[in-house]
């Protein structure tokens, strides 16, 4: 007798052994109690997770010679024939070779004659998608009016390929990835049937690289147990695979962890050099960073981890932030199937090592905009890869040149003031040769602030805004500082006369509390001017939103060496958050 491979052997023959399909089965159980059998069902989900194997209960549901029931017996010749696929009233139909209008007529045609030996008739239609457009339309009519006693089901892994004419004449079934605690726990079972001995790593490896569908996991494991015979050895089934085992997978992170190209580099000739499968690799490289990243963020969602490699983890874990384990899962998603598809597979790999070991120089440009503007910031990386902290960032990143004494104006007299914007006036200063105070430290002696002043500030300003007050940064980007006249500064935009220039209005005061924090002083009070910027008045691009990065950072660089400077020194390449 030839062999039966795993995946047909241990099919599941009743509702009760499905697997974490329980919402379609409880559902189909009800409707065959309660006599509420639809006439067509579309069974959509990924591939080897039950829906040919349901679509099979349900026909020996409804046929069984002690049915209809939820639990057919499985002894009978109906179920018998339907488990053998011989059924005479079970027909099914490869929709991927069965796929024109001539066969769907045909259909049409036999269809009109009821079950022979059986209740019902039962039209299994597997791949359904594949059909033409002209089969579809040719179905709809018998599918919305089928003769009585018969019963379609259709099966897809690409449900959004149905028209939306057959999909509203059918009850929709929408099947889920099973998860890797419940494929192991199948395999266990699989093994102690089978009489083999293994270990729970190795179906935990099987499970996980099965990407939550048992056929495929069935299959690994009857690959593997042909290569291990009746006792399986973890090392085997890593080489039987073709992956790589987790000892190298521990290395490549500490050389990430290390910033060490070098070393990553070696590896990367030892790999290429095995024959392994650089982007298999890449898939468990990414599986670990995942699992970095859960470390981090929530530590119970890595608790299916064996003890060893989550303390593995967890050693880990400090080396890299959040922001960079993200980046290198959104890179590394882009560079498997680069390698898999494209050309010149191992030096992709390697540049691919090259810049994951490389992601500390990337800043967000945030980070930048705020040590710019004297705000703290949580993590800047200067070349040679260290942190500093805000206060020594302030220094090194904004810290002005020490200027020149300036040379003493001739007094001016003195401009009446509102009474809103009267506030105390220090005598004047003696012209002294220190650095003056950063922006957004208070001091006594800070002079009045200027027109361009406010404008050198206005980007900072915008940014404070959208932290503190989000829901008036659309409107407030619009306005523009275009004068300084009696104390007030008059902004001017096209904001309009609704409800926006009402809350502009209302959040007035929290306005020029914020640029008061950066100049570091009592500043002017705010006028909102309605009106369309003349070209003069534009020094900043009021279209652009806030969290424009991009032309954020490049309008920086033209205003400021500063920024200019320190990008070329770190040879930066801004990335999209």
């Amino acid at each position: 007798m030839s062999y039966l491979v795993l995946a047909r052997k241990w099919r599941p023959q009743r509702f009760s052994e499905v697997i974490g399909q329980r919402h379609v089965v409880r559902t189909l159980e009800n409707a065959i109690r309660g006599g509420r059998i639809a006439h067509a069902y579309v069974f959509s989900g990924p591939r080897g997770v039950g829906k040919t194997s349901i679509a099979r209960i349900l026909a020996k549901s409804l046929n069984c010679q002690e049915g209809p029931t939820a639990e057919p017996c499985g002894t009978c010749r109906s179920c018998q024939d339907v488990q053998g696929g011989s059924h005479f009233d079970v027909i099914e139909i490869d929709g991927a070779s069965n796929n024109s209008v001539n066969d769907i007529r045909e259909l049409r045609t036999n269809v009109k004659y009821g079950p022979g030996e059986s209740r019902w008739k039962v039209y299994i239609i597997d791949e359904v998608h594949m059909l033409s457009t002209s089969a579809f339309n040719a179905l709809l009519k018998t599918l919305e009016e089928p003769p009585p006693n018969t019963v379609f089901i259709f099966a897809t892994t690409e449900l959004h390929k149905l028209p939306l004419t057959v999909l509203s004449r059918c009850q929709r079934f929408d099947f889920k990835r099973l998860t890797p605690l419940e494929i192991e726990e199948s395999l266990a079972r699989v093994c102690q049937g089978e009489g083999v001995s293994i270990e729970a790593r190795t179906l935990r490896l099987i499970a996980r690289r099965a990407d939550g569908g048992m056929r495929d996991a069935q299959s690994m494991l009857d690959q593997v147990l042909s290569f291990s015979e009746n006792t399986v050895v973890h090392e085997e089934v890593v080489q039987a695979l073709g992956l790589v085992g987790q000892e190298k997978l521990d290395e490549l992170l500490e050389f990430l962890a290390q910033r060490d190209s070098a070393q990553a580099l070696r590896l990367a000739r030892d790999l290429s050099s095995a024959g392994t499968d650089l982007a298999e690799f890449l898939l468990q490289l990414a599986d670990s960073l995942r699992h970095l990243l859960l470390v981090q963020l929530d530590p119970q969602s890595a608790s299916d981890l064996p003890e060893d490699a989550l303390a593995r983890l967890q050693e880990l874990a400090p080396s890299f932030t959040q922001e960079e384990l993200i980046r290198m899962l959104g890179y590394l998603g882009g560079q498997i199937e680069a390698i898999r598809k494209g050309g010149h597979p191992r030096l992709r790999f390697e540049l691919t090592l090259l810049r994951l070991v490389r992601m500390e120089r990337s800043m967000d440009v945030q980070d930048v905009l705020r040590a710019l503007a004297g705000l703290p910031v949580e993590r800047l990386e200067i070349p040679g890869g260290t942190a500093l902290p805000a206060t020594e960032k302030k220094k090194t990143l904004i810290a002005p040149a020490v200027p020149e004494p300036p040379v003493p104006a001739p007094p001016r007299p003195a401009q009446p003031v509102e009474p809103r914007a009267r506030r105390a006036v220090s005598p004047p200063a003696e012209p002294a040769s220190s650095v003056p105070p950063p922006i957004g430290k208070a001091s006594p002696e800070s002079a009045p602030c200027t027109l361009e002043d406010a404008r050198r500030l206005w980007p900072a300003l915008q940014t404070r805004v959208a932290e503190e007050l989000p829901l008036l940064i659309e409107s407030f980007r619009q306005l523009l500082p275009v004068e300084l006249e009696a104390g007030r500064l008059v902004l001017k935009g096209e904001v309009g006369q609704g409800l926006m220039a009402e809350r502009l209005e209302k959040e007035r005061g929290r306005l020029e509390n914020l640029f008061a924090e950066l100049l570091g002083s009592a500043g002017p009070s705010f006028r909102f001017r309605e009106g369309v910027l003349e070209d003069h008045e534009r020094f900043l691009d009021t279209r652009r939103t806030h969290l424009d990065a991009r032309s954020r950072f490049e309008e920086l660089k033209r205003e400021s060496p500063l920024v200019e400077d320190l990008f070329t020194r770190m040879d930066g390449k801004l990335l999209d958050s």
